[in-house]
C-alpha cells in the first residue's frame, strides 16, 4: 500500500513538479504581498 502511494507521488511529481532547487522562493513563487497589492 505504502509503495503505490510513494509511486503515485512520483508521478504526480514528475507531471507537476517545479524545479525549485537552490532557487530563492521569490524566484518559484510570487510573494504574497505582491498578490495583495496588485488586488487593491
Amino acid at each position: 500500500m505504502g509503495s503505490a502511494l510513494m509511486f503515485g507521488a512520483a508521478v504526480v511529481a514528475a507531471i507537476w513538479g517545479v524545479d525549485a532547487e537552490r532557487k530563492p522562493l521569490e524566484h518559484v513563487a510570487r510573494p504574497l504581498s505582491s498578490v495583495l497589492d496588485d488586488a487593491e
